[in-house]
């Protein structure tokens, strides 16, 4: 399993095959990853655990463990711990298109 350290937290490639990646990612609290886009894939990210924010296409939903949310091929998105005290967690599975 790889693990790599970030500015805002950190990921591990729990499933790296030709047709999906899977990564635990852990945004630190007041922390956040670059805003972003794939133009040949889509994400689908599972929270965990902590509370977090995301955004996708401009519009804005807050977090909770449990809930899952789908980033279409294309959207900007961003995913950020804005002011929690916990850790936002998300097993993030990237699909490629």
């Amino acid at each position: 399993m790889t693990t790599e350290r970030r500015p805002w937290g950190r990921f591990e490639v729990l499933s790296d095959e030709d047709s999906h990646k899977v990564k635990r990612l852990t945004v630190e609290p007041g922390h956040h990853l670059s805003y972003q886009r794939h133009a040949h894939r889509s994400e689908h990210w599972f929270v965990v655990g902590g509370r977090g924010q995301v955004t996708i296409a401009g519009r804005s939903h807050q977090v909770d463990p449990g809930m899952a949310v789908d980033v279409p091929v294309g959207a900007a998105h961003i995913d950020d711990d804005p002011a929690s005290n916990d850790r936002a967690r998300f097993p993030a599975t990237n699909f490629v298109a």
